[in-house]
């Protein structure tokens, strides 16, 4: 084991997916960085499940390359590498992302965006593609249909410029055989801030929405399921507040949900739901590195 290394950091599994490298957090080697996904945990579409670790928790297992070096924690510029010619005070800053079309063509092959969102996505069971879909239901529910999602953020939506919004999924089918189906729960609730320039928020693990949206796919035999039917998907709405005051963890299953949130919330009204349940609600906004 001391040639692997913890990454305790937000949304790791899916940011490795996106190209990114991260730096460790802890473990044996904590030098380390990692690089890319577990091909294993990726044939069984999410990361590795042991003793107490779920699917959607933020803290994952993950082997990182043993080749790469990255800044000690004095460094302006703790999680990338250092490179010939660049000083340490120099940032790379993406672009603003421009929308994509489906009927774009890759140059120099016969296929399209939506060619590869097909090979990507087709599944719409997996764990990942699930929650995407749960996010786009729930983003096209409060009328942000423009809205791109950003896979490092804090929060899932932001309704109003202002409200933020997390949302979360489960469901009792899955992509692979079970001797039995899935119990509903929902993990990761309390994540840890991360700048990329100043590290992780020394607070620790937080509720970072003032909302929080639940969505069941509630299917439970495959010729049946049909993650387009909104019929289909039940929403809970929380706010905040409710989730602290009932000294939630990092996750709540479905009955400890249904005693906190009643009954679930039709897609139609859950706009309404989300501004009812985000007054009065105050999330950590502070600047911990100044």
């Amino acid at each position: 084991m001391s040639r692997w290394a913890d990454l305790d950091i937000p949304d790791a599994w899916e940011r490795l997916g996106n190209g990114e490298r991260l730096p460790a957090t802890g473990g044996g080697n904590p030098l380390l960085v990692a690089t890319d996904r577990c091909q294993a945990c990726v044939a069984h579409d999410g990361p590795w499940i042991g003793s107490g670790r779920s699917v959607q928790t933020p803290a994952l297992p993950v082997r990182a390359d043993e080749g790469a070096v990255f800044g000690s924690a004095g460094d302006a510029n703790p999680s990338s590498a250092a490179e010939p010619g660049r000083a340490v005070e120099e940032w790379i800053q993406p672009p603003p992302r421009g929308a994509v079309d489906g009927t774009a063509r890759f140059r120099g092959l016969d296929a399209t965006v939506a060619d590869f969102w097909r090979f990507a996505l087709s599944d719409l069971r997996m764990n990942n593609a699930r929650g995407y879909l749960a996010e786009f239901l729930v983003a096209q529910a409060v009328g942000l249909g423009d809205a791109a999602r950003i896979e490092w953020d804090a929060y899932d939506l932001l309704v109003d410029e202002r409200i933020r919004v997390e949302v979360k999924s489960s469901a009792y089918l899955q992509a692979w055989e079970q001797r039995a189906l899935s119990r509903i729960e929902f993990s990761g609730l309390r994540g840890t801030r991360y700048h990329p320039r100043h590290g992780h928020d020394p607070a620790g693990r937080q509720l970072n929405a003032h909302v929080y949206v639940f969505a069941v796919q509630t299917a439970t035999r495959h010729d049946q399921y049909d993650p387009l039917d909104i019929s289909q998907w039940d929403f809970f709405v929380l706010g905040r507040s409710a989730l602290d005051d009932a000294a939630v963890g990092k996750s709540i299953g479905l009955p400890t949900l249904r005693r906190l949130a009643g009954e679930p919330v039709p897609w139609a009204e859950l706009r309404q739901a989300i501004l009812r349940h985000s007054i009065g609600q105050t999330v950590p906004d502070d600047h911990w590195w100044e």
